[in-house]
C-alpha cells in the first residue's frame, strides 16, 4: 500500500492534489484480489482516468512554464504515452478473462507511479519553481 509522503510533492498543488488522488486509486487497484475481470476493468478504468487527468495537468503547465526545455518535455510526455500503451495492454488481456495478469499489474502501476512522482515529477516541480536544472533529470529507462 502506498501512502502519500512529503517526498512525493512537486510544490505545485494542482499536481499534488492529483497524485493524492493517483496514489488512492492505485491502492485500490494493487489491493484487489478478485476474480471478476469486469470488476478489475473498473480499477483499471479509474487508473486510467487519473492518470489522464494527471498527465494533462503536467503537460499544460510544462508547455505554460518550461517550455525553455522542449527535449525534456519530449521525454515526459513519452513516459506518459508509454504507461498508457503498457496500461491498455494489460487492460485488454484483463477484458479478456485473463486474471493471471493481476499481479504483473499491480506491480507495473505501483512501480512507474513511484519512479514518476520521484523522478520525473519531481524534476518538474522544480522548473515550475524555476529551477533550471530541470533538464538534469534522469528518466527512468525500463518502461520502453
Amino acid at each position: 500500500m502506498l501512502l502519500w509522503d512529503e517526498t512525493y510533492e512537486t510544490g505545485n498543488i494542482d499536481i499534488d492534489e492529483c497524485h493524492k488522488i493517483l496514489i488512492n486509486v492505485v491502492n485500490l487497484l494493487t489491493a484487489t484480489h478478485c476474480s471478476s475481470p469486469r470488476r478489475l476493468s473498473t480499477y483499471v478504468a479509474l487508473v486510467k482516468d487519473s492518470v489522464g487527468i494527471s498527465f494533462r495537468i503536467e503537460e499544460r503547465l510544462m508547455a505554460e512554464r518550461c517550455s525553455e526545455h522542449p527535449e525534456v518535455i519530449e521525454e515526459h510526455v513519452k513516459e506518459h504515452e508509454l504507461f498508457v500503451e503498457r496500461l491498455a495492454i494489460y487492460d485488454e488481456d484483463v477484458a479478456n478473462g485473463n486474471l493471471a495478469v493481476v499481479e504483473a499489474l499491480s506491480i507495473f502501476v505501483k512501480q512507474w507511479v513511484l519512479r514518476h512522482l520521484l523522478s520525473t515529477d519531481k524534476a518538474l516541480g522544480n522548473c515550475l519553481a524555476g529551477d533550471r536544472h530541470y533538464c538534469d533529470i534522469q528518466f527512468p529507462g525500463d518502461l520502453k
